[in-house]
């Protein structure tokens, strides 16, 4: 996180290009999955969320759910940059501007936020194997 925090931070605008961008976005992701979500899914096994939902483990839900869909889009904005790097060469710079990889981002984050409030406020309960019929 370090390494990538420090490469954007850099004053050379060299580094200023999109594709680093995502990775920052998705170095953001995994370090807050790490941080908020692991240590509070450890505490979840030793508390009542079990057996009652409370306004802790919606939230620890919610952000369990956000953090990692948002990781996971931003998986798949890198690879869609990368496709465009791969696949048309010569027209990369102008069609994936800086503009575009933080349109990437925002809609990244956007959709976790409303896939991680909708599965939270849907009322969305584990369901068990027999649970389907």
């Amino acid at each position: 996180m370090l390494a990538v925090c420090s490469r954007c931070h850099n004053t050379s605008m060299q580094l200023h290009i999109p594709t680093n961008y995502l990775i920052l976005s998705l170095a953001v992701a995994d370090l807050l999955v790490g941080v908020v979500v692991f240590p509070f899914s450890m505490a979840q096994t030793l508390t009542s969320c079990l057996y009652h939902e409370n306004v802790f483990c919606k939230i620890r839900d919610w952000f369990d759910i956000t953090l990692s869909t948002s990781s996971i889009l931003n998986l798949c904005c890198i690879s869609i940059d990368r496709y465009y790097a791969i696949c048309n060469p010569l027209t990369y710079k102008n069609t994936v501007t800086v503009r575009v990889a933080g349109l990437m981002i925002f809609m990244t984050w956007s959709v976790a936020a409303t896939i991680g409030i909708s599965v939270i406020f849907g009322g969305h309960k584990d369901m068990g194997i027999g649970d389907w019929t």
